[in-house]
């Protein structure tokens, strides 16, 4: 696939170091000409709004599929309908559904990911503390880079154990083991893998007494223990 991009705000040059993959034109009617796919990625400003309208329409190519995730704005969809209808755009997609769009030929309409809205990034940060504390208070590991989700609900229990640790065999009974030599009941636990780690949880009848975290980090292909309660 040979790619071409265009962006008005920035020289050749600059455009040139960002990749090596992409021809870079410094005309937007080069894109029109020759590209068979034209995906929009522009931020909506008054000199961009209904960039894509029946002018620039007729400059690209017939059968053209046009692919915006930017800005509804940015095309002139009275436009691209017609211009679908007659053929000259084969497929107009697009995650920014509305009644103008929605059921006509030849449009293909996706859910709209809003993740830079002011309202997702306030929903993100809500998440992410919840999850912290979450963490915090119960031990529960959600959206993690490297460790599995893992959730073992309120910490209700006496005493509650999580080991970090690596994802290889005969953990689990090296871990019960040294429960069982402590003399510590467990009433439930929880194992989860990601790759190469591991975490695994405890619910137990007692508090976790002195010295069973030095035990259990003594165990070779431990990396942390963390009594959460």
């Amino acid at each position: 696939m040979d790619v071409i991009g265009y962006d008005p705000y920035l020289s050749v040059n600059a455009a040139l170091s960002m990749s090596r993959s992409v021809k870079v034109v410094n005309n937007v009617d080069d894109i029109y000409a020759q590209c068979d796919y034209i995906t929009v990625h522009v931020p909506l400003l008054d000199s961009t709004k209904g960039m894509i309208n029946k002018l620039a329409i007729t400059k690209m190519k017939d059968g053209v599929v046009i692919l915006n995730f930017a800005r509804d704005l940015l095309a002139n969809e009275a436009d691209v309908l017609e211009a679908l209808e007659s053929g000259k755009v084969h497929k107009y997609v697009t995650d920014f559904p509305n009644p103008t769009t929605a059921g006509k030929k030849g449009v293909i309409l996706l859910p709209h990911l809003g993740a830079s809205t002011e309202e997702a990034e306030d929903n993100c940060a809500v998440m992410a503390v919840q999850e912290i504390m979450d963490y915090l208070e119960n031990g529960n590991i959600k959206n993690s880079v490297n460790y599995p989700a893992l959730d073992m609900g309120v910490c209700n229990k006496a005493g509650r154990i999580g080991i970090f640790h690596k994802n290889i065999a005969n953990m689990i009974t090296k871990f019960t083991a040294e429960f069982g030599d402590k003399g510590i009941n467990i009433t439930d636990m929880m194992n989860k893998s990601r790759g190469d780690y591991a975490y695994t949880m405890f619910d137990i009848e007692a508090p976790a007494p002195e010295g069973v975290v030095e035990t259990l980090k003594a165990i070779d292909g431990v990396f942390r223990v963390r009594i959460v309660k």
